[in-house]
């Protein structure tokens, strides 16, 4: 006959067996939900805004979507947060709504840059290769005491940033040399095209990994 103690103790074992079973279904069930930083979240003009370039985004509209909430109904931080309504408006709508129209502006921009040859790839998919790529160079330079600008690892958001940067100042240079003009002038009719191209552009929302992002 089995004692008391063996007893408790498989009872033991199966309670672990079953919470371990149940976390990895909670698990599993939570990180389907989430979009995949590859997923197409919207296109522009064809090309893709991909759930890993709206993220980036998103973290940059975080603070300035919380201070408008906190300032119009004095909400705060919380665990549910980005999906509790205040008033008609909830957080993480707002969030999206933010970074997906600067996401299409980007878009719009690295198509233009396309267009004057300054740069061949616009998908995120090939920025975070070369994410990749440039902090691995980055680190064995480091390892073989070499030389190296800046810093010795690129955080996502910076290289974005960093790339996007000079990808703009590239394209502005190279049409004012063209049309021979003055850099003041060469940022009016930039922005004047820019506005034209965003008027113009066509926007398809894929609603099914759209309304999946639910956290930034």
């Amino acid at each position: 006959m089995m004692n008391w103690r063996r007893l408790i103790g498989l009872l033991f074992l199966i309670l672990i067996a079953f919470t371990a079973g149940c976390a990895a279904h909670v698990e599993h069930e939570s990180s389907s939900a989430k979009a995949n930083i590859q997923e197409i979240v919207a296109t522009v003009n064809g090309e893709p805004i991909r759930y890993g370039e709206l993220e980036i985004l998103m973290l940059r509209q975080r603070s300035d979507v919380i201070q408008y909430f906190y300032d119009k109904y004095n909400a705060e931080d919380s665990t549910q947060y980005w999906t509790t309504a205040f008033g008609k408006e909830r957080p993480i709508d707002r969030l999206k709504s933010a970074a997906l129209a600067e996401a299409k502006k980007i878009k719009i921009q690295q198509i233009i840059a396309r267009n004057e040859g300054v740069v061949q790839r616009i998908d995120y998919s090939d920025f975070r290769n070369d994410w990749i790529q440039e902090n691995d160079r980055r680190k064995r330079a480091a390892a073989q005491k070499q030389m190296i600008y800046g810093p010795l690892q690129y955080d996502e958001n910076t290289y974005y940033e960093y790339l996007f940067s000079n990808m703009v100042l590239q394209v502005k240079e190279k049409q004012r040399k063209h049309a021979n003009i003055s850099v003041k002038e060469g940022e009016r009719l930039y922005g004047e095209l820019l506005e034209r191209k965003l008027i113009a552009a066509s926007e398809v929302i894929q609603r099914d990994v759209y309304d999946r992002i639910l956290n930034p």
